[in-house]
């Protein structure tokens, strides 16, 4: 497996797989109008792709100026101003590569260039994900605030947000 900058030639196979984890773990939450907007939004920094045997396996990206790093009780957690604070964004692992160390090679890709721009960390992710808020607490993530999300789940039920700011250390 390596992991990648992300080229716009990814995106096809980048919707092939956020499709393939949306059936398995309904993530995204609600399936975009336009998937490959979803997979390049507002505030884009940079972004990384897990490549296995000539297939997308798996994908994460960078993001200033929207998402968690925008909520101000992150923010006030952070202690740090809104311009040093980025997010994690639309990382997602085909199930068939789970527990393989990808999401954490992601995640450790994404982390470099971030500490490398000097920015810290937030992150956001959905009460029906427990496995994903597993993995951020187990790699250290400490969750900061939780809320109900202005849109719900496609059967009309709430969602519950939870926030997460990276370590101290990184």
């Amino acid at each position: 497996m390596i992991i990648r900058p992300r080229v716009d030639s990814d995106l096809d196979a980048c919707v092939s797989a956020m499709a393939e984890v949306h059936s398995t773990d309904q993530y995204p939450t609600n399936w975009p109008d336009n998937p490959i907007r979803w997979l390049t939004p507002d505030g884009l920094l940079a972004s990384w792709v897990a490549e296995s045997d000539g297939a997308i396996v798996g994908h994460v990206a960078l993001q200033h100026g929207h998402g968690a790093s925008t909520v101000p009780a992150v923010i006030e957690a952070a202690g740090v101003e809104p311009a040093a604070l980025a997010s994690v964004a639309r990382l997602l692992v085909v199930p068939a590569v789970r527990r393989q160390g990808v999401a954490a090679a992601l995640m450790d890709a994404l982390g470099e260039e971030a500490a490398r721009r000097g920015l810290r960390l937030a992150l956001d992710t959905v009460g029906h994900a427990p496995a994903a808020m597993a993995f951020y607490e187990r790699t250290g993530w400490r969750r900061v605030v939780s809320e109900t999300a202005p849109w719900t789940r496609p059967d009309g039920s709430a969602v519950i947000k939870h926030y997460y700011l990276e370590s101290p250390t990184g």
